[in-house]
């Protein structure tokens, strides 16, 4: 009589197929609605995103808390994988790519719209990593949506303050809203009033922007009682920039409008004179 055969036994193919199994499981809890490791998330992608990012859109598409696990990632690398992968919300969503992306920022903005407001009322003050991570999700959305619905959500939920803005200086989060002007501005109004000779470091487009605005300073800051930070002065009259401001190739309505407030040339040491010296407003910086 033929012996019965033994039942078939799975050896494993390596780390690769361990890796693909994972994100397999992933899918299918997503797609179950199944609760998902939160805090194993958090520990793991601390360094580094162990899932392809595409699996990662599938999780945050049809998993159960699309903004939790925005929220398990750190704040650089939520805005580094959105601004790679979410680009294709404002468009018809003509391929998978893109219906993907429009479902996982419609998704996220909903969980913001309803569930931010109480998130940051319940924070513990002491969290600074949760708040700095719920920033930097709302200022995903303020870059991938489209202008008209970023301008809608920045006068809500979206709003972007002083605390906000130091909170992603500090996670190393590089503020480049490009053709957002409206966005632009309030980022701006806020550094401007910054203190810290470390502010600007990784901000090149503030810098740029601050260098090339033709705007004077004063309309650049929030309201006439704002006053101006230590950043922005330690930034443009540092000697990397000085002699381009003394010919006044760059940054121009800025230290001139700098002169103004303060009542005083710092470029060439003396001090404004008649009409110029009585508009001053040295308490403002």
């Amino acid at each position: 009589d033929k012996l019965p055969e033994p039942p078939a036994m799975y050896h494993g193919t390596g780390p690769g197929h361990h890796s693909e199994a994972y994100e397999e499981v992933l899918e299918r809890n997503s797609l179950q609605r199944r609760e998902l490791g939160w805090s194993q998330f958090t520990d793991s992608w601390r360094t580094a995103l162990d899932i392809k990012p595409e699996v990662f859109l599938q999780v945050a598409a049809y998993g159960v808390d699309t903004l939790r696990i925005f929220l398990c990632l750190p704040p650089e690398r939520a805005i580094e994988l959105g601004l790679t992968h979410l680009l294709d919300v404002a468009g018809s969503g003509a391929t998978p790519q893109a219906k993907l992306a429009i479902t996982v920022a419609q998704k996220l903005l909903r969980d913001v719209e309803c569930i931010v407001p109480l998130l940051e009322a319940v924070v513990d003050k002491d969290a600074a990593d949760v708040s700095a991570r719920i920033a930097a999700v709302k200022w995903l959305l303020l870059t991938v949506l489209p202008e008209r619905e970023a301008l809608t959500m920045l006068s809500g939920v979206g709003r972007i303050d002083e605390k906000a803005v130091q909170q992603l200086v500090h996670a190393k989060v590089m503020l480049c809203p490009r053709g957002r002007d409206e966005i632009m501005r309030r980022v701006v109004a806020i550094m401007v009033g910054l203190d810290g000779n470390d502010v600007l470091a990784a901000q090149n487009e503030i810098k740029r922007f601050l260098l090339e605005t033709t705007t004077p300073l004063s309309a650049l800051l929030c309201d006439n009682r704002a006053r101006v930070g230590r950043a922005i002065v330690s930034f443009m009259f540092s000697p990397d920039h000085v002699e381009q401001l003394k010919r006044k190739e760059a940054g121009r309505a800025v230290s001139e409008g700098f002169a103004r407030m303060l009542g005083y040339d710092v470029l060439r040491w003396q001090a404004l004179e008649g009409d110029d010296a009585q508009a001053a407003e040295p308490h403002r910086v």
